[in-house]
């Protein structure tokens, strides 16, 4: 066992620190980063300066394909002054996109619907291209289908006089559909805002506009390695850390238990600012989480064929602006496995979902979400979906408050694709466009939640009855196979699952009945206060198997109303979510 202290100061990490079974570092404010401060750097003219990376013997990490299905990887090196991460130039400006206009080559899609093909490029209608200088290093960034799937392409061909894109392999998701947002980015001509920076690959060179016209520290990340690499211990404790500027994960841990990370403040992560793997106990307490380029704390520990607990989580951590790159899928908290949680955590200001979690018995409790959701749709806060054998999952005692959402809109906890089991109690909802959204699955608790002005409190499909071809081969081939193949020899029907989730014996019974059976969705929804509209009972819920009772509905503007009906403890996370919007 080591303790070892640091001083306070600043390490420029050129490889992990890699501690040992037992170790207890304790930073002491130590900033650790996983950059270089550029040097060489003239004034250009125009508030623009270059920084000539070649002279300096740098060799930026180059733009990858990112997004959605893509697996997580390093980001390209990022820009950050005085700590301030810099905004790869864009066109539009940030918050604005460009519209596909047409596409080279049709396709059909499982919807039968006709749109372009990823392989035959898209149309736009803009003439601001065609004041750019050809560059083999500019790219796209696209929601190319759906507002929840997205990815950053480099573009092969671009002939501005046609307004046309080819984009280079590997392709994205799905097909290009008219009407759907892009914009280009890394192009040298659109450094023109401060803060806005280009990598010029081709003479390897950094152009920049500096925020206030000035700086004093240029920070490029270069690192894609860890801080932190923590492989086979026990007993290791991290803490009072700064981590920055790291182009991949900033920690890394791995077949380990009884691990603590406290008191750290992660921030201008190319990647994710942890990730979690094969381990037991792991604890992220009191950690701030920001600027991170796919997620923040990715956590895969427990055994789903076994349903052993990883207990591993995050607890009273501060986690915001994530998913800087990667804007769909890469949340502030990821669980996977079995008995992981997620507990009094403030998750705030992120383009998509604030927990995202797949496997069983995982706690989602006392967290305060808002803000979330800003740039996508069909989406959820608290999202999971399309298995049937993902039970024991508790999402209680939340405050879920001023989603966004384009499109097909947002939910505050979405249950997706027939997942099935959840319970959800406890929780208050402010300004959801849905608060609890059950997506045909079975067996859901609703129970005690406050929904104040969401629209509407609880929305029930039941897809798993819907003859479409798409849901038919989601119940018949998907989740059939998910249920009786968790893992080699251990189905839904057997132990530990049928004794752990009893409820399962009732999916097997459909799929012994008939394969292609079509399973009725069901819910218990007790107890609940609706300040606005309630419980709506949407497509293929014909048969399902519902029970209401002991629930309110009052008005919106009823403040005396609400306060009588939900009792104090939610009435104050209500006015929680109030000051929050009068906040911005």
């Amino acid at each position: 066992m080591e303790k070892r202290s640091f001083d306070g100061g600043v390490l420029f990490l050129r490889e992990p620190i890699r501690p040992g079974s037992g170790d207890k570092l304790d930073g002491r404010g130590t900033r650790l980063v996983g950059g270089v401060v550029l040097e060489h750097i003239e004034h250009i003219g125009g508030g623009v300066y270059r920084a000539d990376l070649g002279a300096q013997g740098i060799k930026p990490l180059p733009m990858t394909s990112r997004g959605f299905a893509r697996p997580h990887g390093r980001s390209h090196s990022e820009l950050f002054l005085d700590g301030v991460p810099c905004n790869i130039s864009q066109y539009p400006r940030r918050g604005e996109f460009l519209r596909i206009t047409g596409y080279g080559a049709p396709r059909t899609d499982e919807w039968g619907s006709v749109n372009g093909r990823l392989d035959g490029g898209f149309f736009y209608e803009d003439d601001r291209p065609k004041s750019w200088a050809k560059s083999d290093d500019l790219w796209v960034h696209g929601y190319w289908s759906w507002d929840w799937a997205n990815t950053y392409e480099r573009v092969a061909q671009l002939d501005p006089e046609r307004g046309f894109v080819m984009n280079a392999p590997d392709y994205g998701q799905y097909q290009f559909k008219i009407g759907q947002r892009f914009y280009f980015l890394n192009v040298r001509e659109e450094v023109r805002e401060p803060g806005d920076y280009c990598i010029d690959y081709a003479e390897n060179a950094l152009y920049f506009m500096p925020y206030d016209g000035a700086f004093k520290e240029a920070v490029l990340s270069t690192a894609d390695f860890p801080a932190f690499d923590i492989d086979g211990m026990n007993g290791v404790t991290v803490e009072n850390f700064e981590l920055d500027s790291f182009a991949g994960d900033a920690i890394r841990v791995k077949n380990s238990s009884d691990v603590r990370f406290t008191g750290l403040r992660m921030h201008n992560i190319g990647s994710r600012a942890a990730v979690v793997t094969g381990s037991t106990d792991v604890v992220f307490e009191g950690c701030e989480v920001y600027d991170c380029g796919d997620g923040g704390i990715d956590i895969t520990c427990g055994d789903r064929a076994t349903l052993s607990p990883g207990r591993c989580g995050v607890r009273n951590c501060d986690i915001y602006n994530v998913a800087k790159w990667s804007r769909t899928y890469t949340p502030p908290v990821h669980l996977a496995g079995v008995g992981n949680f997620a507990v009094r955590n403030r998750i705030h200001d992120c383009p998509h979902t604030a927990v995202l979690y797949w496997g069983n018995d995982m706690e989602i409790t006392d967290n305060e979400i808002y803000r979330v959701l800003l740039e996508t749709g069909d989406a959820g806060a608290i999202y999971s979906g399309r298995d049937y054998t993902f039970r024991g999952n508790v999402v209680s005692r939340n405050l879920i408050a001023l989603t966004g959402g384009v499109g097909m809109g947002t939910m505050g906890i979405y249950n997706d694709d027939c997942l099935s089991g959840t319970l959800m109690e406890d929780n208050v909802f402010y300004k959801v466009s849905r608060a609890l959204f059950l997506g045909g699955g079975r067996d859901f608790v609703v129970r005690g939640n406050l929904c104040v002005d969401c629209s509407p409190g609880v929305e029930i499909d039941g897809r798993g009855q819907s003859d479409h071809p798409v849901w038919r081969n989601m119940v018949t081939n998907t989740m059939y196979e998910r249920f009786y193949n968790i893992a080699p020899g251990v189905s839904g029907a057997a132990e530990p699952y049928i004794s752990r989730y009893p409820a399962l014996a009732d999916i097997d019974a459909f799929y012994k009945a008939d394969r292609h059976a079509k399973i009725p969705p069901s819910a218990l929804i007790e107890g609940n206060v609706f300040a606005g509209r309630r419980i709506e009972y949407t497509w293929e819920t014909k048969g399902g198997e519902f029970t209401e009772r002991g629930n309110v509905t009052v008005a919106a503007d009823d403040d005396a109303a609400i306060r009588a009906a939900a009792g104090e403890e939610k009435y104050a996370k209500y006015k929680r979510a109030l000051e929050l919007e009068r906040c911005g």
